[in-house]
């Protein structure tokens, strides 16, 4: 037997004071009606999810308007709620917000019920980091690792003693880019890859997890991404420096930009990128540099991450190569397109180019 429809109303209904009345606040998701009767107004205020379509919705007149709302996404069906058990656990808000981006209700659901199922991996060390793995927490994400070792303790849970090599010595995998305990002086250009990022081919594809956040501090060593792009594995670096944050661009697929890309892109720009790089980058022994920096940019940048990270969970469209930068003191954000560099091994074809509002002159900025 079919569920009955349990009609719920997102959006708040607000009175225009010339007799009409608006349903929802945001432009271009809320709907003005020119005075409707005060019977449907009561209607609407009392549809909560629980209780089937009042009588004053069930005429042709209210069926015309409810069949609006449903549209504009400021009415759905509550009883779908009980058909995604995962939903259970978002916050009010949370689903709120997934059912009025998302194109259908049954979407939204699944869209929460996913989230409860991913698994998230945020590599780095400090405040950006843990603020990221924060509000994926908080936003319903049912498996969220974070810290310099969250790469490596994911592995060995998923592939146990297969992360340790046959003289029994540790592969210290996944770490933010420039922290190892040092064995010897010199290291080559496979054993630093194979150090800085981890190879998932060992685990069950439904082991893997849905996406990585690659923290750094001033940069992202391109060698992080190597493992997960080339298992399929969609990556989002974050960067933070002293007065500015950058977040992507998303790495997932042939056709995006990987972050080697980036890193030819800018020496493309810089031909002594190169030197800077080697130098944010260099092994040091200990804990190494903490992601972090002034409060309210490291809130943005958080922000910002777990935002792109949710909408890649959620199944929305996502910008190919698009990177978002903020600085203090204003929070603009500006978003930058990166190619896919011809000359990258991930696939490249001959798209060479400076990134969209990227300058050939003075300093390569920074970037994940």
């Amino acid at each position: 037997m079919s569920q009955p429809f349990l009609p719920k109303l997102l959006g708040p209904l607000l009175h225009r004071g010339d007799g009409r009345v608006q349903v929802g606040v945001e432009p271009g998701r809320s709907v003005v009606l020119d005075g409707p009767p005060p019977a449907q107004l009561d209607a609407l205020r009392a549809l909560d999810g629980t209780r089937t379509l009042p009588a004053a919705l069930a005429t042709p007149e209210g069926q015309a308007l409810l069949a609006l709302l449903v549209r504009a996404g400021l009415v759905v069906d509550g009883s779908t709620t009980v058909q995604a058990g995962a939903a259970s656990a978002l916050g009010r808000e949370d689903t709120r917000g997934l059912l009025r981006v998302t194109s259908t209700p049954p979407q939204g659901y699944a869209a929460a019920a996913a989230r409860a199922d991913a698994c998230v991996l945020v590599v780095g060390r400090g405040a950006v980091p843990d603020g990221v793995a924060t509000v994926l927490r908080r936003a319903g994400v049912g498996d969220v690792r974070s810290g310099a070792q969250a790469a490596s303790d994911w592995e060995h849970d998923a592939v146990g003693d297969d992360a340790v090599d046959h003289d029994g010595a540790r592969h210290d995998l996944g770490h933010n880019g420039n922290h190892r305990d040092l064995d010897h002086d010199h290291i080559d250009g496979d054993e630093a890859t194979a150090l800085l990022a981890p190879d998932p081919a060992d685990s069950p594809v439904g082991d893997r997890p849905d996406l990585v956040v690659l923290c750094g501090r001033h940069v992202v060593d391109p060698r992080q991404g190597r493992g997960w792009r080339r298992h399929g594995i969609p990556l989002l670096p974050v960067v933070i420096g002293a007065t500015e944050t950058v977040v992507g661009p998303l790495v997932a697929g042939a056709d995006r930009p990987c972050l080697d890309c980036l890193d030819q892109t800018r020496t493309d720009l810089d031909p002594a990128w190169p030197t800077l790089l080697a130098q944010l980058t260099a092994p040091a022994v200990g804990a190494g540099e903490e992601v972090g920096g002034e409060e309210s940019l490291v809130a943005l940048a958080s922000a910002m991450a777990a935002m792109v990270t949710l909408g890649w969970l959620d199944g929305q469209p996502q910008p190919v190569g698009r990177s978002l930068e903020a600085g203090l003191p204003w929070p603009g954000v500006r978003q930058r397109d990166w190619p896919v560099h011809p000359r990258c091994r991930c696939g490249g074809r001959d798209t060479a180019g400076r990134p969209t509002d990227a300058s050939a002159e003075g300093q390569v900025r920074m970037a994940g």
